[in-house]
């Protein structure tokens, strides 16, 4: 649905992340179905109390794995990479992918890949790839701790038993870390698997979507680009390693400023705009390589 690429903040990325979670163990109620996006935010401790409350056979042999295994360990490295390649051979990708990423250091090129190539959903693989290289590091060892029953309820995780949303998504703290920064201000921060998978993705774009590649281009820090690629102008042609110098279309020149000090601001504001209009029409008629 593209949310990976519209949400700049990780915080939003987060809760967004958990409550998809929450909502799919609602409806399956299988951990299992689930694992991949608590796995990728690192909140391991939610993902083994749900674990512990699935009584399914799957969700019993999860919970079990997770408390014999530290994963940062290569004992415990080598048994999620076994089980992962196990899952993938029975086609259950995004189980296989929570597997490799369970690891510590996780697996995260192969788990991409299979996001990527077997699940043909290269906007998950975005939203996994940012989640875990902006997720808090945290241990893997789950054998600490677990208490079910008594004071452990499912309401702790949020309104409605747990899954009717845990948290407020648009809460004005977010909101204003969000909207504090406009787009032409703002420098994206990405990690390198990140970064691969958006020019992997503009390599094989199409022009099905051009705003999906602007925001690309936009996260890849290449402003200018993004701009040129609005009038369908192809930028597959040698200008996608750095980021091309454009003009602006929407400046005033000197003369205009100085019609604007005389109280013309009307007729300044009229070229601004016909500028604005007529500059994609010109882009790609000339075609710039």
């Amino acid at each position: 649905v593209g949310i990976p690429f519209w949400a700049r903040s990780e915080k939003v990325i987060s809760s967004i992340a958990e409550e998809i979670a929450q909502s799919i163990y609602k409806t399956t109620k299988s951990v299992m179905d689930c694992a991949l996006y608590y796995v990728a935010s690192r909140k391991m401790k939610t993902l083994k109390a749900i674990a512990a409350t699935d009584r399914s056979d799957s969700g019993t042999k999860f919970m079990k794995f997770l408390l014999a295994h530290d994963f940062s360990s290569d004992r415990g490295r080598k048994a999620a990479e076994k089980n992962a390649y196990s899952l993938l051979r029975k086609r259950k990708y995004a189980s296989a992918a929570a597997f490799f990423l369970i690891a510590e250091p996780p697996f995260i090129r192969t788990a991409l890949d299979i996001i990527t190539v077997q699940m043909q959903d290269p906007s998950l693989a975005f939203f996994v790839a940012r989640l875990i290289e902006n997720a808090p590091k945290t241990t893997t060892h789950f054998n600490d701790g677990l208490t079910i029953g008594g004071g452990f309820s499912l309401s702790s995780m949020g309104g409605g038993g747990g899954f009717a949303g845990s948290g407020d998504i648009g809460g004005n703290s977010i909101q204003t870390e969000e909207n504090g920064v406009s787009f032409s201000e703002w420098t994206p921060a990405l990690g390198p698997n990140s970064r691969r998978l958006l020019k992997a993705q503009l390599e094989d774009s199409s022009d099905s979507d051009i705003c999906l590649e602007c925001l690309q281009l936009l996260w890849l820090g290449r402003p200018n680009e993004a701009k040129i690629r609005l009038s369908r102008v192809s930028i597959t042609d040698g200008l996608n390693a750095v980021d091309i110098s454009a003009p602006s279309f929407i400046k005033a020149t000197d003369s205009e400023n100085s019609f604007a000090s005389n109280g013309s601001k009307l007729l300044v504001k009229a070229n601004e705009i016909i500028n604005f209009c007529a500059a994609p029409t010109l882009l790609k008629g000339l075609k710039p390589d």
